[in-house]
């Protein structure tokens, strides 16, 4: 695990000559959140960093490149950002988790994981890209929001917690309907991977409708989809419904965990004729 402070960032970015940061992946929610006590400590955020580091640091290592956490427990913004750097030895992949958002009174441990797995999927979730913020000359490939999110769902999420699947809580349970239970029953069977399918968007759901507080649109549900059909892919965060539509795709899609940066149909849910179940929902993604 790479923890750094604030004051070391501020370091790291000033000795690193020539270093380009595309800073954030993720936009900014303007108003900073009140302070919030949340439901578990600081260490608890490093211990999930430090797994999602040992599940991935291999991987980032073959593309030359590290993963960088920040922890900023003590901020009150509410988000989470992705950025890479060039000028460094190797590659720097950042991921920075603002404590309004760690802290959140509706976060748990498991939609953090979601949520730090989302700025993750910046860097290793595969095409669709970001065209505005890909520099291929220099090594740089940033995932579009709503890959980001399929990647959370369909693979980081259900590696972190793969020995850890259990039975969602009464509340927990009540909030997914029926037709979703008995989808993910039908894709996984009534094993471990069936729990981790339920576990994914229940995690996902929290941690969109945190991530996504303040704005103006309504709040996401589970019982309805996005209709928006898009022309073109969209790069930048989608609406709220539309994001939760995409993580339900990615815990009902069971494939092997590979993702391409080439093309965005291999190694996905939907990239076979009439293979509907887990593919990216239309209201961001164009086939």
């Amino acid at each position: 695990m790479i923890y750094l402070t604030a004051g070391l960032m501020m370091v790291l970015l000033d000795i690193s000559a020539g270093a380009l940061p595309l800073f954030p992946a993720s936009s900014e929610i303007p108003a900073p959140k009140p302070s919030f006590h949340g439901r578990f400590t600081r260490d608890t955020v490093d211990d999930y960093i430090g797994r999602i580091n040992d599940l991935y640091k291999e991987e980032v290592a073959k593309r030359k490149a590290v993963l960088v956490f920040h922890n900023f427990w003590n901020s009150d913004i509410n988000n989470s950002y992705a950025w890479q750097a060039v000028g460094t030895n190797p590659m720097e992949y950042h991921v920075k988790i603002e404590g309004g958002y760690s802290r959140h009174p509706a976060m748990t441990e498991e939609a953090l994981v979601h949520g730090i797995c989302h700025e993750v999927g910046h860097h290793l979730g595969g095409a669709p890209l970001k065209t505005s913020q890909n520099r291929l000359e220099l090594g740089i490939r940033v995932s579009v929001e709503g890959q980001a999110d399929y990647f959370a769902s369909m693979i980081c999420f259900k590696r972190v917690f793969a020995d850890h699947a259990r039975d969602l809580s009464q509340e927990e349970s009540a909030r997914i309907p029926e037709a979703l239970k008995q989808s993910c029953r039908r894709v996984y069977g009534s094993g471990n991977q069936f729990k981790l399918c339920l576990m994914t968007i229940s995690a996902g759901l929290i941690s969109v409708e945190a991530s996504t507080e303040g704005t103006s649109q309504p709040p996401p549900k589970l019982d309805r989809n996005d209709t928006l059909v898009v022309d073109q892919t969209i790069e930048n965060e989608p609406s709220r419904q539309c994001r939760l539509d995409t993580v339900v795709a990615g815990a009902l899609c069971n494939k092997e965990e590979k993702l391409f940066f080439e093309d965005p149909t291999q190694g996905v849910c939907g990239s076979l004729e009439g293979e509907q179940t887990g593919q990216r929902p239309h209201c961001w993604f164009k086939q």
